[in-house]
């Protein structure tokens, strides 16, 4: 593993519901501007502590360099899915209209702010 991607792992959280292995990228956009994107999945839990869904994410974070010359992720675009769909479309695929799928719909805005770094 590269110091690089060790430092950006080291920024970003493990556990509460985040709790794969990080996979990190990075591409530059068309002006040369390093991105990282970050991978990894996070697990809904019901009332009783039990595992219900695995939601996979993508978070992009563009970078900069502070005055102290270290590296700042900037957290710009979050992508969910499960099984493949967005979170909108597996509601709609796998709850009935009186179930409670707020947990799921709430975590876009969580997951935003977990990983604003």
């Amino acid at each position: 593993m590269s110091t690089l991607e060790d430092y950006i792992i080291n920024q970003l959280p493990h556990g509460s519901g985040i709790n794969g292995d990080w996979q990190i990228g990075a591409e530059l956009d068309c002006n040369n501007n390093l991105n990282i994107i970050a991978t990894n999945y996070y697990e809904t839990m019901d009332e009783q502590g039990s595992y219900r869904e695995s939601v996979d994410f993508t978070a992009e974070y563009s970078t900069l360099v502070n005055d102290k010359n270290e590296l700042v992720l900037c957290l710009e675009t979050l992508d969910l899915f499960i099984d493949g769909l967005t979170i909108e479309d597996y509601i709609e695929d796998n709850y009935e209209e009186d179930q409670d799928s707020s947990h799921l719909l709430d975590l876009d805005d969580y997951l935003f702010q977990t990983l604003d770094i």
